[in-house]
């Protein structure tokens, strides 16, 4: 099988991005990442972040200029746990209609 293309930049957007995790409220600066990352020159991490803000999924605080998740991926997080659990609902609700099919076959 053949080893697919990968866009290397691409690639530096997303460890950026996946390094943020566990400040969602308090959020990084671009030295804090690049140190994260192991990146030398945090001026690569500002062209990160700026591709990330611009898709949506990262914002600049205004009040101290730090780096968080934005409200777009919070948004994303809750519709996904809103899903599950209709998802969940749905097949207990199914589960709750089987046995009862089941225990009316058992006793006739």
């Amino acid at each position: 099988m053949a080893i697919p293309t990968l866009n290397t930049s691409t690639l530096k957007v997303l460890e950026v991005y996946k390094a943020m995790i566990g400040r969602s409220l308090k959020g990084w600066t671009n030295g804090e990442l690049a140190r994260a990352v192991g990146e030398d020159n945090p001026a690569n991490i500002t062209r990160s972040l700026n591709t990330l803000i611009a898709a949506g999924l990262v914002e600049k605080t205004e009040e101290d200029g730090r780096f968080r998740y934005s409200d777009f991926l919070l948004k994303i997080s809750f519709a996904h746990s809103l899903e599950t659990e209709t998802t969940i609902q749905r097949e207990t609700e199914r589960h709750r209609q089987l046995i009862a099919g089941a225990r009316g076959l058992i006793n006739g």
